[in-house]
């Protein structure tokens, strides 16, 4: 009998310590970034959206050029924030023609061919309107101020192409929380009770055991 008190102790500890790892697993918290489309808009130079403090942004440049563009390679152009408060963030960026492009792009009679952004550098910064990594990832950065964020492609100095972008997209980053072992609660919750209820049992047992053996003294005595 000792030994399976004992046993069955060690074994409601057990659940207990089970039940506990179960519990703090189901806290886990994962999180999972992704774009999200605030705006966009088709064959124009500038795109405009409210924004809240603390967003991540990024301008996505969707830009197609017809046949007659294919000896260029690559050229530069000037891409302007404009914050809330009209202070101007500043972007140099490097569009790189892509000469094989997928087939979806070359449909007869109508072959156009995709600009790809392949370098961003940071001109101006007006730090009051973003926070912006250095180098700058993006086209974009993180939001300091509420209200309407404005984004231009510079097209007086790209006087010479009259093809505004196919599409300008405002994209906001989103953050996707989840708690992926949640499942486990319920058997952290159980275990945890069949662990109690072992631990009492067995300490109850004992100190029953220990009563009975002292009664049974007492009685030899007299």
């Amino acid at each position: 009998m000792a030994a399976l008190r004992k046993a069955l102790l060690a074994f409601g500890f057990f659940l207990v310590f089970i039940s506990l790892t179960f519990a703090s697993s189901s806290k886990l918290q994962v999180e999972s970034k992704g774009w999200s489309e605030a705006q966009s808009v088709i064959d124009q130079w500038e795109i405009a959206s409210q924004f809240h403090k603390g967003d991540n942004i990024t301008l996505d440049i969707r830009w197609l050029l017809p046949v007659e563009y294919t000896e260029l390679t690559a050229f530069n152009g000037t891409v302007t924030f404009i914050a809330p408060s009209q202070g101007e963030t500043k972007f140099r960026v490097l569009f790189t023609l892509i000469t094989n492009p997928p087939q979806d792009f070359l449909q007869p009679g109508q072959e156009q061919f995709p600009l790809q952004v392949t370098k961003i550098e940071l001109i101006t910064l007006y730090s009051d309107s973003f926070v912006i990594s250095n180098p700058p990832r993006e086209i974009g950065g993180i939001a300091l101020q509420d209200g309407m964020y404005t984004a231009r492609i510079d097209k007086e100095e790209l006087w010479w192409l009259t093809i505004p972008p196919k599409m300008l997209k405002f994209l906001k980053e989103v953050v996707d929380k989840q708690h992926p072992y949640d499942f486990l609660l319920p058997f952290g919750v159980v275990s945890g009770a069949l662990g109690v209820v072992c631990v009492v049992f067995s300490t109850r047992s004992v100190k029953k055991h220990r009563t009975s053996k002292t009664k049974s003294k007492l009685k030899r005595k007299t």
